[in-house]
């Protein structure tokens, strides 16, 4: 235990290459948050901007300092939507700071140190491959909006990086890196429920571990499983002794049903999306005993109303889901930033639609109607074709490949394709990209170096 303590000490040592990234990284937060708060006095918008669930968060700060409870302060009853993590976070910053305007600050800081930890990882595959994954994750716009907005997504990918910093570090210390690990998992799932979508990679990365014996995989399960009780454990007991739900929370439920379910019904039946959703409620107060603002008695209910239509389609929804994923994977964001800062008239246009039905003239009466604003759509779109591209090298390459970082290549692997089931579809966002991009930055930074040897070992034949 002293040496795996002494080893998590050196962690705090920053190198050169450390400081160049963190330096770096807080450095073009500061100039996105310096452009934010210019573009607010043009484009009048609020800023600091509080995003689309952070009001709730907000709420769930000022009962734990004015009451010391999680509760909804219009009802005085217990908050489930939301999870408390980042509202425990949001009340240590305005506890010590008094100003909301700490917040990103904070998180700014945060995303530094991210950038350091995602080199180090990047790095276990090769230096080059750490620098490429660092400057993706510092670069995306995504990540450059979101970490100056009063979020959960600043404070989710730290913890979820730092727990995978963890996983890969300590290969000699295999039960205390399962525990801390599994700690860090755990706080990252109690910031954001889709959190529970880097689980399934954390196991396999365990099981795949070349140095762990049969043995020493059992222990270290239980290891990780502890640590990630230990955060939410006492949350899943409080979700069921008061609304008697075993649900970390019923926002999947909920997407399900007033998403997922009713735009698939809308596109297969052909009726309008308001209709379908219409529908789906009606058939909610057929069954369910409590009121439709009831969100988290009503999660099993929701549940049970969404995959009642889906069961009786399951391959025509498997490719309306993979379809409406599309922009998971191949959305750089800008289009929707700028729409949220007033940069851009709202478009509402949705790529994935038109893929689904098939009409692709909406796309051109934009592009003519909005030529330099689509240009730097579609120059972002091909940046993130390119990663993809790199990605899908880096997967094929890293999978079929035997060497010692193998099990994170596959375990990245299986987080995106989780990330495909339970945070694509009908609700795919930059959001959701954006919570997973460490991971599809690090396959992609693999595959990057792999295309790059592959050219110099043909430039080399070629010249000899």
């Amino acid at each position: 235990m002293r040496v795996f303590f002494a080893s998590v000490k050196n962690i705090f040592t920053f190198t050169r290459e450390d400081k160049i990234i963190f330096v770096l990284a807080v450095a073009l937060q500061l100039g996105a948050l310096g452009v934010l708060i210019a573009l607010s006095r043009v484009y009048d918008f609020s800023f600091p901007i509080i995003g689309s669930d952070s009001r709730l968060h907000i709420m769930g700060m000022q009962s734990l300092l004015t009451y010391h409870r999680f509760i909804d302060l219009r009802t005085f009853t217990p908050l489930s939507f939301i999870l408390p993590g980042y509202s425990f976070f949001l009340a240590i910053v305005i506890s010590l700071t008094g100003t909301i305007w700490a917040v990103p600050l904070m998180q700014i800081l945060l995303a530094g140190i991210s950038a350091v930890l995602l080199f180090h990882i990047g790095a276990f595959l090769h230096p080059l491959a750490g620098w490429v994954a660092a400057l993706l994750f510092i670069m995306d716009p995504a990540g450059l909006y979101y970490t100056n907005v009063v979020l959960t997504e600043p404070l989710f990918l730290p913890l979820a990086i730092a727990a995978w910093f963890v996983l890969i570090s300590f290969p000699h210390h295999a039960l205390q890196k399962s525990l801390v690990a599994g700690l860090l998992m755990g706080a990252t799932i109690l910031v954001r429920p889709a959190g529970i979508i880097l689980l399934p990679g954390a196991l396999v990365f365990l099981l795949t571990s070349h140095w762990l014996s049969a043995r020493r995989i059992i222990y270290t399960f239980l290891a990780f499983g502890i640590g990630v009780s230990l955060f939410l454990g006492p949350w899943i007991a409080r979700n069921y002794i008061v609304f008697h739900q075993w649900d970390i929370s019923p926002v999947a439920s909920l997407q399900y049903y007033a998403a997922h379910a009713p735009l698939f019904y809308a596109w297969r039946e052909g009726v309008s999306e308001k209709e379908a959703i219409r529908l789906f409620q009606r058939r909610l107060q057929e069954i369910s005993p409590y009121s439709d603002e009831a969100i988290t008695p009503n999660a099993l209910y929701m549940r049970r109303v969404a995959f009642e239509y889906i069961g009786q389609h399951p391959i025509q929804f498997s490719i309306f889901h993979a379809v409406k994923t599309i922009p998971l994977f191949f959305s750089d964001g800008i289009r929707e930033l700028a729409e949220r800062v007033n940069l851009a008239p709202p478009t509402m246009l949705n790529i994935s639609n038109l893929f689904l039905v098939g009409n692709f003239s909406p796309l051109k009466n934009i592009i003519f109607s909005a030529p330099l604003f689509s240009l730097i759509s579609f120059f972002g779109l091909f940046a993130w074709m390119l990663i993809m591209f790199f990605a899908a090298v880096g997967a094929w390459s890293g999978i079929r490949v035997k060497h010692s970082m193998r099990p994170l290549i596959i375990a990245c692997v299986v987080i995106l394709l989780t990330g495909a089931v339970v945070a694509g579809g009908a609700t795919s966002h930059p959001r959701y990209r954006h919570s997973i991009s460490p991971f599809i930055f690090l396959v992609a930074a693999y595959g990057f170096l792999i295309v790059k040897t592959k050219y110099e070992g043909m430039l080399s034949r070629r010249l000899h």
